[in-house]
């Protein structure tokens, strides 16, 4: 069985709809990491992949897919993680309060690869039923936190270039490739 701790990150700052609907206050989360050894992760990752999709196409059937072939494919060593407003009981994520998910590809001790970050569609950022914000840059908070040590790349689309770099991504060539350098101490 897997423990609790092998599992829970940190608790997160986001923003939750307050006061009827007319303002937001911070809220706290949580960021946990799921394991690929662990059939109730993969289960969970399917149900949220299947209730995103209602959505459309969404990075969470990639990851999904990824998940269930994690011990197929050793060319790189893949983390899951996932933003959650579920309170405790971490061992058994709950598909309706995952606001979040994102996949890392560790390239090197030193380089990693965001190959997906989804917030849920219905708190994307062009929702309007959004009952949270932050959910994006929340999570990329929390991996560069995780990966202090690492410069991390990504691939991004049009639509997301001006979100990473307000996140502190630069633009590296002409090809939507990004890449965040962790400060020197």
């Amino acid at each position: 069985m897997i423990s609790f701790k092998a599992r829970y990150i940190d608790k997160v700052n986001v923003l939750q709809l307050a006061d009827g609907g007319n303002t937001y206050k911070d809220s706290k989360v949580s960021f946990v990491e799921l394991l690929p050894y662990s059939l109730t992760d993969e289960s969970t990752l399917k149900k949220i992949s299947g209730n995103w999709s209602l959505y459309g196409n969404t990075y969470a059937d990639s990851m999904a897919q990824d998940f269930s072939c994690f011990y197929a494919d050793r060319s790189y060593y893949k983390q899951f993680f996932a933003l959650t407003a579920q309170k405790g009981a971490y061992a058994k994520l709950n598909p309706d309060e995952v606001l979040g998910l994102a996949q890392v590809r560790q390239i090197t001790s030193k380089k990693c690869y965001l190959d997906y970050l989804q917030t849920a569609p219905n708190y994307a950022y062009t929702s309007a039923e959004r009952i949270y914000k932050m959910v994006g840059a929340s999570m990329l908070d929390m991996l560069k936190k995780y990966y202090k040590d690492m410069e991390i790349g990504l691939y991004s689309t049009l639509s997301a270039i001006d979100f990473y770099v307000k996140q502190g991504f630069k633009v590296i060539g002409e090809n939507k490739i990004l890449l965040y350098k962790p400060p020197k101490i």
